[in-house]
């Protein structure tokens, strides 16, 4: 029986010198064939080279010698081996094109080199080369590669982040990515080089296009305080000695107070998606902070807080959304309080939205549908379909003709998010279609950019869309 112990764990450790000989080798097959291609790669040529010449003009630097953003050794070549920008060396770090970059768009070029010169300045290629020596040696471990792949996927967005510091549109970004990840597709990418297509597609693309996103590393000072932070807590916990409270705890702090707290905050796009989150959960006592909102400095928070109000449905939020229709600037902002004063249903508004609608400038549509739905008459006794008369009501979503795609496969979240920026009002319109549908809170910071859009069609699907997710309130008629 020893014998038979023994041969055993020979046999176990004779797999474990082969997986890991294996890797190795493969690693080293990997990492010659991108030598050859860096070999045999050409330096750029035409117009490309020409623009390559005229750096200096381009601003897309970070301030490391070059006014690309590159390190001064870096080298940019171009070849027909690849299908996707990569960068591969460490000491003499080299960026590889593919030959059809030449008839690429100017945008997607620099895109290209700010997100591989940010391999570069991070040192990713000694990084990963360390990442692949330890699934080498750990390779029986499955929760090695899950780390491992967290970590490609955590560096690619990093890197996606410095493009994005650099000066590069969001939406710009994630269409440019995704269309060089589908001239990647057929082809295999080599593990010896870092490329722009890599690491998790999906969430790099989710996360350029969230506007709540913070792009900005984490600078030295702000590591150090943390580390500081984390051992003036751990270390005092070996000489803890638990004591009962002799005041009783404080209430907990809900998901509902951060959002009114988050209405005060600096950052209009996190206002607005506080405002959203109170009228999806349509708290009642959001109401006051929500009315307060309609005077915010920002049009698309009034916008929001607007919908918001109509959401809740309380009376008290009438004479405030009567003063937006009556005196607010911005036509948008107009158009959703009379959505709004339309839910609540008020008759006491009728007076006021009727004295409205007959200007000039009032949103004669949302106001058609807002009167129609709140009383049969106005306050001197004529018929709100003949004061209405000849003016088409808010669009009804059941509607085919507005709605032609309706009964076609619904696009996937990640497809309809970028779709929202089609300059293709019906491409937009079924976007937000497919999102309200969908029910993916991911989709609420796109939605909420999109509720100003020109094209009422579209204002109408966005209004629909985000009445639509409501992860945290129950259903309602």
């Amino acid at each position: 029986m020893p014998n038979v112990a023994l041969s055993w764990w020979a046999v176990a450790g004779l797999v474990y010198v082969t997986g890991c000989a294996f890797l190795l080798l493969r690693m080293a097959v990997h990492f010659l064939i991108a030598c050859g291609i860096a070999r045999r790669a050409m330096p750029p040529e035409g117009w490309l080279r020409g623009m390559m010449d005229d750096q200096q003009g381009w601003g897309w630097g970070w301030g490391w010698g070059w006014g690309w953003g590159l390190h001064a050794r870096t080298r940019v070549l171009v070849s027909d081996e690849v299908s996707v920008p990569i960068m591969f060396g460490v000491l003499n770090p080299v960026i590889v094109l593919p030959a059809e970059a030449v008839g690429w768009p100017r945008e997607r070029i620099r895109v290209a080199l700010l997100h591989e010169g940010a391999h570069i300045e991070r040192r990713d290629a000694v990084v990963q080369r360390l990442v692949r020596v330890v699934c080498a040696l750990y390779w029986p471990n499955p929760l090695v590669r899950m780390a491992a792949a967290r970590q490609q996927s955590e560096q690619e967005q990093a890197c996606d982040d410095r493009a994005i510091l650099a000066g590069i549109d969001s939406h710009a970004y994630a269409h440019h990515l995704l269309d060089i990840a589908r001239d990647a597709i057929a082809h295999r990418r080599l593990a010896g080089a870092l490329a722009i297509a890599g690491g998790g597609l999906r969430d790099r693309i989710l996360a350029v296009l969230d506007p709540h996103t913070n792009h900005l590393p984490a600078s030295r000072c702000r590591l150090a305080v943390a580390a500081l932070l984390l051992g003036a807590l751990v270390l005092p916990l070996a000489a803890i000695e638990l004591r009962a409270r002799s005041t009783p705890p404080a209430p907990p702090q809900g998901p509902a107070d951060a959002d009114m707290r988050a209405l005060a905050a600096a950052d209009p796009a996190v206002r607005a998606r506080a405002a959203w989150s109170l009228g999806e959960r349509e708290l009642q006592a959001a109401v006051q902070p929500l009315i307060v909102g309609l005077r915010d400095g920002d049009p698309l928070v009034r916008t929001i807080a607007a919908w918001a109000l109509g959401e809740i449905r309380h009376a008290r939020a009438g004479p405030a959304l009567l003063d937006a229709l009556d005196r607010d600037p911005d036509p948008l902002v107009r158009e959703l309080a009379a959505l709004a004063l339309g839910e609540l249903r008020d008759p006491a508004a009728v007076e006021r939205m009727s004295a409205a609608f007959e200007r000039v400038d009032a949103p004669h549509t949302a106001l058609a549908w807002a009167l129609r739905r709140t009383a049969p008459r106005t306050a001197d006794g004529r018929s709100i379909r003949q004061l209405t008369a000849g003016t088409a009501p808010w669009l009804d979503l059941d509607q085919d003709r507005a709605f032609p795609w309706r009964g076609q496969p619904d696009l996937q979240p990640a497809d309809a998010v970028l779709l929202l920026a089609s300059p293709d009002a019906p491409s937009r319109a079924r976007a937000a279609w497919s999102l309200g549908v969908a029910g993916d809170s991911v989709a609420i910071g796109p939605l909420i950019d999109r509720i100003r859009d020109p094209d009422p069609i579209v204002r109408a699907t966005v209004v629909w869309a985000l009445d639509e997710i409501n992860p945290t309130r129950p259903n309602r008629d």
